[in-house]
């Protein structure tokens, strides 16, 4: 049997001549006695050459079979692939009741929400048979790290990760194909604010128009809690307060999860050599209102009194810190980003673990889990160690 050659050249079917009409299909004998066979798997030509007619079709008869068995493998296969299961959308609806039953906080159910559209846009199509495969969800998460996102691909499987598990729990998948995925490589660049850092932007807030600025930095290192947290501070009870001022004592319902925690106002934090107690009273002015943080002037929009947006903490802060580097020089190490409001968190969660140890730390932190408070408290090599010697 002579060996065949493959053409790189591709053919299409056309009309058969009728020296061709007595021959196999996909058989064509060019120029009297030269064939060639074209193989409708990937639209190629095989050129058998100069050989017997009879090999030739013989040759072409047995592609053919073989040709027609494969196919008829593929469309089985397609059948088989399409009964196993809804597509990835179809979860996403059962899983997306699924969250409302946790009974999440707001800003995480927002976040949640847009997590789910977003996958569903790329990957709702494919049934959850398909995407068992890890390979595809590794690709997908190497493509946020080969970029430099890796907090967001850190994000993203610890996502996917309760997507599968509650699938697999409520019997729509098999297996988890995100546990088989490695670590993803750690690549913090935000770096740390030190207290020397916190000092020289505080310093730049107090000559800020917005007068607000410096008491939601001193509220946030004295009670280590978040943005959205700080800005809902309110004097006295109301209705619908989450955090207020009562006998002495400050309460708060983290609105991230949930956690309670009551701060005694009498609580002062050495390295600021402020309490609690005088923050709350620099915040108190000729403003009626009921909120701690408050714009105090009228601008554009906002009224005094008016609740202070979250974005414009974070942009105020900035603003702040940006002018104190054109200044004095960057406080930061070079190579990662400037601290953002956030870090005021971790340097105070810092400050309170060396003033009154690590479970107190977790505590006004509201942190469930001492591993959580751990990462807060890791520097990220923007402190020195100092070796205290033995006495």
């Amino acid at each position: 049997m002579i060996s065949p050659r493959v053409s790189s050249t591709s053919s299409v079917t056309r009309p058969r001549k009728d020296s061709n009409r007595d021959l196999p299909a996909n058989l064509y004998d060019r120029n009297g006695g030269y064939f060639i066979y074209l193989n409708r798997l990937n639209g190629q030509t095989v050129t058998l050459g100069r050989v017997p007619r009879k090999d030739a079709v013989r040759q072409a008869i047995e592609a053919n079979a073989w040709i027609e068995g494969e196919l008829a493998k593929n469309d089985v296969l397609a059948i088989v692939k399409n009964s196993t299961g809804s597509t990835l959308a179809d979860w996403l609806k059962k899983y997306a009741a699924l969250l409302e039953r946790r009974g999440m906080a707001k800003t995480t159910a927002r976040q949640a929400d847009w997590k789910r559209r977003a996958l569903e846009a790329q990957f709702g199509k494919k049934t959850m048979a398909e995407l068992e495969e890890p390979r595809i969800w590794a690709d997908w998460l190497d493509g946020f790290i080969d970029e430099g996102k890796t907090g967001a691909a850190t994000n993203w499987k610890s996502y996917v990760q309760d997507v599968w598990r509650e699938a697999c729990a409520q019997g729509w998948a098999k297996t988890n194909p995100i546990l088989v995925l490695r670590r993803v490589p750690s690549g913090t660049k935000r770096a740390r604010l030190t207290l020397d850092g916190f000092n020289a932007i505080y310093q730049e807030a107090l000559t800020a128009t917005d007068r607000w600025l410096p008491r939601v930095m001193e509220l946030a290192i004295l009670t280590a809690q978040r943005r959205e947290d700080l800005a809902a501070f309110e004097f006295r009870r109301r209705a619908d307060s989450k955090h207020w001022v009562e006998k002495d004592t400050l309460y708060i319902t983290q609105q991230k999860t949930g956690a309670k925690i009551a701060i005694p106002t009498g609580l002062r934090l050495d390295a600021i050599d402020t309490s609690l107690a005088q923050i709350i009273s620099r915040c108190r002015d000729l403003i009626v209102t009921p909120r701690m943080i408050h714009h105090v002037r009228h601008q554009s929009r906002v009224q005094p009194g008016d609740p202070v947006a979250l974005d414009r903490i974070t942009k105020r802060f900035a603003d702040a810190r940006d002018a104190v580097a054109r200044r004095d020089g960057k406080f930061w190490e070079g190579s990662k980003e400037p601290p953002t409001f956030h870090e005021i968190r971790s340097l105070s969660i810092r400050l309170w673990t060396a003033q009154a140890g690590a479970d107190f730390a977790q505590s006004i932190a509201g942190h469930k889990d001492s591993a959580t408070t751990a990462t807060y408290r890791d520097v990220r090599g923007a402190e020195w160690t100092k070796i205290v010697l033995a006495t």
